[in-house]
């Protein structure tokens, strides 16, 4: 994976270094709001400072020079930041003493000679200076001094002292603009006497020499890893983006010493193309499937000549096709687009694709999966399984963009326990999506298991818990959310099947079956055998006598607190079928389903003595039959309480 992001940093770098500046910086991420940038102008003869705005343009990062903060433990020096408090307090003082003699030096010395003030000497050199809000025209009865001492007797002083310093300025730049409440300052930049900081060559030699240059001050002799050529080299890949291996633990080291020299090696043109590289695939190669993050890493099989505008519209080719696999929309849609790149369909054979999921938490990098050596016609495989699974839910269901089965709509299918917005459980979904991607088998078992399980988190209301979303509290909306899910739980088996992940058992023969073609289609396309077929048929009753119970006013569907959602085995599937014969009766509808009875208990008799499926899949089964039944019945357009019941399409 390494070398792929090295490839694509070489390419960028064919530009000259200039490329290097432009690609160490960092996208700024969108939101919808209205996205702004603030540039900080300080005067060095009046001290006062003026405030000047700017909507956030695609370049924005680029143009200020924006390559993120500086590490937490780190003080701050950078002058283009995300958070005012950086540049009010620590980032002159720190800059200075960073900087080599010269112009922009001497104007801060001016600055700092006139216009900082500190607070006391108990509070660390971190938080101790801060602008003099009176000075620069922002707050003319602001006093440093006073401020302090209305907390010095409390904890967390600094925090406190430079949250109240913030709210000053940040209130002060919403005012002079007229910024309402959906408006977002994005990033702060400072200017002095007119001139931006960030284009100063001093301040710009500063990041190239952190980025690099200095990195490579204690570097030895040895072997790249990369290129294998014998250069300087560094073990320390500490401050690449992405995480490549353990450096934490002193037994992932060389024979426990706590150094790295003999698990990866990189020399000083290696290093700059894989920053590159990363910062190249984190700004056009990352989506998300799911609530999960990643990054598409494309990898070269044979050397390609290319430049960087090939590099960019192949980029959009590749995240294009990942896309339509992780959120499919219409296959005329996606053959057209796809032309507009017809000259990289010719070269699918010559790259492969890496699939990086990961979790960032502020300076943490996790990498939760990597699938590897994915080829391109793969993803071209899935997009047309769920073209061909969305045309078979409109056959037998009708047309909707729910039976547009997806790697986003199995995120939603398989349940997963999270904490906040993190997945904790994410290992068996990812294990799915690695299987999907390498053509590997899927357990069946697996998947009817996290099935019921999805169930029951609909049955008792613990979405919190989990990455599913809450229908609604009405019994309706968790009846839909069931039904919903399980139609789309059976045709992702279709799907998977398609795929070649799921080996199926042998189906039974629908015309040996005495009940409706529409039945018997279903059962068919979905290769039930004559155990699934019974169980299915006897949730089609269930779902009928669940009908009549509605509407005689039973909103929670009584016959459905008969099911036991962990699991029935076959006995007590026996004991239900006659208390559903005796509900048909007593709701007067069995005339109307004594066939389907019939042939069910057939089915079931005919089975009894040999019954393999489990007391999940049994309850599997049965709940695929009674959403089947129910959503058929609401689509013919009966009438509920005089209502008809749609199933939303939101997921």
């Amino acid at each position: 994976m390494l070398e792929a992001i090295k490839e694509i940093g070489s390419v960028i770098l064919k530009n000259g270094d200039s490329e290097l500046l432009k690609g160490l910086t960092t996208e700024i991420e969108k939101s919808q709001n209205q996205q702004y940038i603030i540039a900080a102008d300080i005067d060095t003869k009046s001290f006062k400072i003026n405030f000047e705005i700017e909507e956030l343009k695609d370049n924005s990062s680029i143009r200020y020079l924006w390559v993120g903060n500086c590490a937490s433990s780190s003080f701050q020096w950078r002058v283009t930041t995300d958070k005012i408090e950086y540049l009010y307090s620590q980032c002159l003082p720190s800059l200075y003493e960073r900087l080599n003699e010269g112009e922009l030096k001497e104007k801060i010395k001016k600055i700092l000679d006139n216009d900082i003030v500190s607070f006391s000497n108990n509070i660390g050199k971190r938080y101790r200076y801060v602008w003099d809000l009176a000075k620069m025209g922002i707050d003319k009865s602001f006093d440093v001094q006073e401020l302090e001492n209305n907390f010095k007797d409390q904890n967390n002083i600094e925090k406190k002292l430079n949250t109240q310093v913030t709210k000053i300025i940040v209130s002060y730049i919403k005012n002079k603009f007229n910024l309402g409440k959906g408006d977002e300052i994005s990033l702060y930049t400072l200017k002095i006497d007119g001139k931006f900081v960030c284009d100063d060559k001093d301040y710009i030699d500063l990041i190239l020499k952190e980025k690099i240059s200095e990195i490579f001050e204690n570097s030895a002799d040895g072997i790249c890893s990369c290129c294998g050529n014998k250069e300087k080299v560094i073990f320390d890949t500490k401050r690449f983006r992405f995480k490549y291996y353990n450096t934490n633990k002193i037994s992932f080291s060389s024979y426990l010493t706590g150094k790295f020299d003999k698990n990866y090696n990189v020399c000083f043109n290696c290093y700059k193309d894989i920053m590159l590289g990363e910062v190249y695939i984190q700004n056009n190669l990352s989506t998300r499937i799911g609530g999960l993050p990643l990054y598409i890493i494309p990898g070269f099989i044979f050397s390609l000549n290319i430049d960087k505008d090939y590099l960019d519209n192949w980029s959009k080719y590749i995240n294009y096709n990942v896309n339509t696999a992780a959120s499919f929309s219409d296959i005329k849609d996606f053959e057209r687009e796809i032309g507009r790149y017809i000259n990289f369909e010719s070269k699918s054979n010559n790259y492969i694709l890496n699939l990086l999921f990961y979790r960032k938490n502020q300076q943490e990098f996790k990498v939760l999966k990597l699938i590897k050596d994915i080829p391109p016609t793969r993803v071209k495989e899935m997009i047309y399984a769920t073209n061909k699974t969305k045309e078979l839910g409109k056959r037998l269901l009708d047309d909707s963009k729910l039976w547009s089965i997806d790697l986003n709509k199995i995120y939603y299918l398989i349940p997963q326990r999270k904490s906040g917005v993190d997945l904790l459980e994410y290992s068996k979904l990812l294990e799915i999506y690695d299987s999907i991607f390498s053509r590997r088998p899927i357990s069946r078992q697996f998947l009817i298991d996290k099935f019921v399980e999805l169930i029951g988190i609909y049955i008792f209301g613990k979405y919190n818990l989990y990455n599913i979303n809450n229908p609604g509290e009405r019994p309706e909306d968790k009846d839909r959310g069931i039904i919903q899910s399980l139609l789309q739980a059976n045709l992702l088996m279709h799907y998977l099947s398609i795929l070649g992940n799921l080996k199926g058992g042998e189906a039974m023969d629908v015309n040996a079956l005495d009940i409706s073609q529409e039945h018997k289609e279903y059962i068919n396309e979905m290769g039930y055998n004559e155990q699934q077929a019974a169980m299915f048929l006897f949730g089609c009753l269930i779902s009928n006598v669940a009908n009549a119970q509605y509407n005689e006013g039973h909103k929670n569907k009584p016959i459905l607190d008969k099911l036991i959602y962990q699991g029935m085995n076959i006995n007590k599937i026996m004991r239900l079928t006659t208390e559903v014969f005796e509900k048909l009766k007593q709701y007067k509808i069995l005339s109307f389903n004594e066939g389907l009875f019939a042939q069910m208990k057939n089915l079931l008799d005919k089975n009894l003595n040999y019954w393999k499926l489990t007391d999940r899949e049994n309850v599997f089964y049965i709940l695929s039959g009674y959403s089947y039944n129910t959503y058929k019945i609401l689509k013919s357009g009966k009438k509920e309480n005089n209502k008809e019941v749609i199933l939303n399409e939101q997921q």
